[in-house]
């Protein structure tokens, strides 16, 4: 069995250009291990991604925490704290906000989730305290009314997501809007097989650019450290999509990497 999946001729659009560029890519034991040429080593599986492009950071914040929470144990009012490369896991953050201060790493992200009430809230304890640790709060789709109440209400340490449920009708115009928020970095699905089709549906005439511009632009501000083009904590993160969007609409993404591991 092959241990080192090769994909080649993928387009790749750059953060500041329309032009695009082939890059060959190869991933091993969930990491990027070569960009730009492929390992002339045995047991190499190779996908030809010819005519599709390469969508960096397709990667779905809520399913990393919703999966870091469901693993906890069940122990009451307990807080148990998460660490893995800089990103630390505390769940209803608005209600265990004492324990940021048994947070060892003052350079960590913390990630948690909950509804816009509860984002703000966090706003203004922020507010009154010298915390020094990056919070990312991912807030519920049902809140798009009240979220940018919360956005214009924040502190510079505070910084949003937005998790749609795509089995309820979608508040499109209002997620469009938001994305165009500076506090707000990341979009999430509850089903993550659906993240890349919503972009689709918000953004029909600019998947591509919109895709490639938010992902690269959110990551980079969430992850300044970690950061890597097609990487998140390490691992690899993108999706292979077909350049015609009619193909896309027909068959979806060619293959997805969502932390390094692999989904066709």
């Amino acid at each position: 069995m092959t241990n080192t999946l090769a994909i080649v001729d993928a387009k790749i659009l750059s953060e500041d250009s329309q032009k695009a560029e082939i890059l060959n890519i190869a991933i091993q034991h969930n990491r990027i291990i070569a960009l730009g040429y492929t390992p002339d080593d045995e047991g190499v599986e190779y996908i030809d991604a010819k005519h599709h492009f390469i969508i960096p950071n397709c990667y779905n914040l809520y399913t990393s925490l919703s999966g870091a929470q469901h693993n906890d144990a069940n122990t009451g009012l307990s807080v148990h704290i998460q660490a893995s490369n800089q990103v630390m896991i505390i769940p209803e953050l608005a209600y265990h906000l004492d324990a940021l201060n048994d947070v060892p790493d003052e350079h960590a992200l913390i990630l948690s989730s909950g509804v816009a009430s509860e984002a703000l809230y966090i706003a203004q304890e922020l507010k009154k305290t010298a915390i020094k640790n990056r919070i990312h709060f991912i807030v519920d789709s049902n809140d798009c009314e009240t979220l940018p109440y919360v956005l214009t209400h924040s502190s510079d340490q505070l910084t949003f997501g937005l998790c749609v449920d795509t089995s309820q009708p979608v508040h499109q115009e209002s997620i469009r809007a938001l994305m165009g928020d500076e506090k707000l970095l990341s979009i999430s699905t509850k089903d993550d097989t659906e993240l890349l089709q919503l972009l689709y549906q918000l953004f029909p005439e600019d998947f591509y650019k919109v895709s490639t511009s938010f992902f690269k632009r959110s990551l980079k501000t969430l992850f300044p450290s970690e950061y890597q083009p097609l990487s998140l904590n390490k691992a690899a993160s993108f999706s292979i999509i077909p350049t015609r969007k009619e193909l896309f609409e027909k068959q979806g993404a060619l293959l997805t990497v969502r932390s390094g591991k692999i989904i066709k």
